[in-house]
């Protein structure tokens, strides 16, 4: 992971806008992995909401605070996060689709959650506006991982809680497949130690990988059930890439990549 951009931030916009139908198909309401712990069952969503509440858990938020949630795809982590805290949450991405989607599925929820088309390198919002954010595997899609993480520092409140979850590195492997707009993760202590050049205190490091390693076999269970619908990838190259790419991305990770869940404090 490097301060070079591997992927534009428009780059990243047309893929997500393009992939937002297959994507909901594919992995639900939550773009994101399950969390499987203590003999957990269930569905592949329930695994993922296990997920959101665990980052929810270390966020320890109040219904009188603000939540940022940095890359919240279509909605769902902020709608039940806001649900089970009485917390207000902002989600942003730069994913014109993503808010729509976001928005008519959390309709009901007005003044509470809310999704707006940002970039997280160069947010809108007030020095210290927030009182908490989250990053859920947002992290790795972001062209410039420094200026990320200063602007969620700045719209942090001092001493806001800042929860991220998402990949690292275990063992070295060749270049995930391109086309897609997702940096390589770095070691976890290296990931560790951008974070505290951020202006970041790590107040825990908790490894989740064995207790989301089921996804993988849900990915792919998914992308077979669900092949017909890359036909509504607007982009056939994408269409293509996708269904080269996900079985190999799922290998990859497999083999080279844990995941693990940061508390972090602003300093």
């Amino acid at each position: 992971m490097t301060d070079q951009m591997a992927f534009t931030e428009d780059e990243v916009a047309q893929f997500y806008d393009g992939l937002e139908k297959f994507l909901s198909s594919w992995l639900g309401e939550s773009i994101h992995y399950g969390y499987w712990t203590g003999g957990a069952g269930g569905s592949f969503t329930e695994a993922q909401d296990r997920l959101t509440h665990l980052l929810g858990d270390r966020l320890a938020l109040r219904p009188e605070q603000r939540l940022l949630d940095v890359g919240c795809g279509t909605g769902r982590p902020a709608t039940l996060l806001a649900q089970s805290s009485g917390c207000a949450v902002t989600g942003i991405t730069i994913s014109q689709r993503q808010v729509e989607t976001a928005r008519e599925r959390t309709a009901g929820f007005a003044g509470k959650v809310g999704f707006e088309l940002v970039n997280a390198m160069e947010m809108p919002y007030a020095d210290g506006e927030f009182d908490a954010a989250m990053a859920l595997e947002s992290l790795l899609h972001m062209p410039d991982l420094k200026r990320a993480l200063a602007e969620v520092r700045r719209v942090l409140r001092p001493g806001g809680r800042f929860v991220v979850a998402d990949f690292f590195e275990v063992s070295k492997a060749s270049a995930p497949p391109g086309g897609i707009p997702f940096n390589p993760p770095p070691p976890l202590s290296e990931l560790t130690d951008r974070i505290r050049t951020a202006g970041f205190e790590v107040t825990d490091v908790l490894d989740i990988t064995e207790a989301t390693r089921p996804t993988y076999a849900e990915l792919l269970a998914a992308v077979r059930a669900q092949r017909s619908t890359l036909d509504s990838i607007r982009d056939a190259r994408i269409a293509e890439q996708v269904q080269r790419a996900i079985p190999l991305i799922v290998e990859h990770a497999q083999e080279h990549t844990g995941y693990a869940v940061l508390t972090l404090r602003r300093s």
